[in-house]
Formats: C-alpha cells, structure tokens, sequence
C-alpha cells in the first residue's frame, strides 16, 4: 500500500546525564557533585488515550573548581520545553509539511496533544537553525470524522486517512496514499528530498 510514515520515538529513558566538563568558559574542572534534585513533567504522544505526561528526574550539578551550578538535558526532552524531543520536533515537520500553525495545533489535538502555535513556531526555528527554509506544502488542511482523522493532500486536492502506531518504544504516524494518482509522487518525493537536511528526532519514509 501506498503510505506515507512520519516516525518518532517515545521518550522511555530516564537515565541522568552526568555532565563530562564544565560549561562555564574558561573553567577546565570535570569534577562535579549533585547540587539538586528536579522533577521535570514532560508530555508525548500516545494512542488511544493521547496526552501522557511522564515524570523525568533531572539534577542539578556544581563546579567543584569555580561553583557554577547547572542542569544536563537528556536527548529525549528539549531545554526549556515540557514537551518530547520527538513530540516537538513532529509539530515543527507538520508545519514544513504545509500545514499552518494553526492546522499543526488542530492536528496534535484530535490526539489530544495540546500545544500551542507559539510552541509550533518556537520547533520550526529551532529544526532550521533560524535560517530561511521553503515548505513543502504538501498537506494544508486537518478535519476528523468519526473517530478517523484526515489531512488534505493539496497538489491533487484529496482528502487522506492517517492512523497512529505504537509499537513497543516507536510511534508512526502512517498516510494512506492509495487514492493518489501515481503522477503526484514524483513531486512528493521532491518535496520530502527538499526536508532531508532537517535534523530532526521525526523521520519521513515514503513507500510506494
């Protein structure tokens, strides 16, 4: 079957970070000792019951050379975020996907994932560095029927189904592209060639 998969990863991992050198400039130390302990909430995406928000520890180091005091971010979470790497990084892929900030948010919430458009810009420029970036314009609109939620393939201006998969610690996101005449995929495959330098924890593979 024709489908699109917009891939990603639970965050399942816990473990704490011990900080390898000091990030204060000009202080060489790499020895360091716990300073505080931080329960941080951090929300992902999941099926069928949607939000989950999970508990993380996090700590706080200091310095033994200079005093500084800071806190290490583990891979899964984003700084300054109470979202998943993953779930953050989906919003920011939607909108170079086409979809507006405002269709991102609509979207994450028929999962009730609930972030606002703010969050959404705050991804994109985060997943482009602040640099100019051209979208895909793939798909702009989201509407759910029944229990079901669809996304408009605009180049053909047809509606496609998606459904959410979890399997184990992965999540997907797969888009049925079997109403999609075979001529449109050239283009799609453009337009997806055109986000591969986007470092980003969500994957796109297409399969024809």
């Amino acid at each position: 079957m024709r489908c699109l998969f917009i891939q990603g990863s639970l965050v399942t991992s816990y473990a704490n970070l011990v900080p390898k050198v000091c990030p204060s400039v000009g202080c060489p130390s790499n020895s360091f000792r716990r300073h505080q302990k931080i329960q941080k909430t951090v929300y992902d995406v999941r099926n069928p019951t949607g939000q989950i928000a999970a508990t993380l520890t996090l700590y706080r180091y200091k310095c033994t050379l200079c005093g500084s005091t800071f806190r290490t971010t583990p891979l899964t979470m984003v700084r300054g975020a109470t979202l998943s790497r993953g779930l953050y990084h989906l919003s920011g892929v939607l909108f170079l996907l086409g979809l507006s900030y405002t269709q991102v948010t609509k979207f994450l919430s028929s999962y009730t994932v609930n972030i606002s458009r703010a969050t959404v810009h705050m991804a994109v420029q985060r997943l482009t560095h602040n640099q100019a970036y051209s979208r895909a314009r793939v798909f702009t609109k989201v509407r759910r029927e029944s229990n079901q939620c669809l996304l408009m393939f605009a180049p053909a201006a047809i509606w496609v189904p998606l459904e959410f998969i979890q399997e184990h610690h992965q999540w997907a996101f797969r888009i049925n592209l079997a109403t999609i005449p075979a001529e449109y995929f050239p283009l799609l495959e453009s337009s997806l060639n055109s986000l591969e330098t986007i470092n980003s924890a969500v994957k796109l593979r297409l399969i024809r």
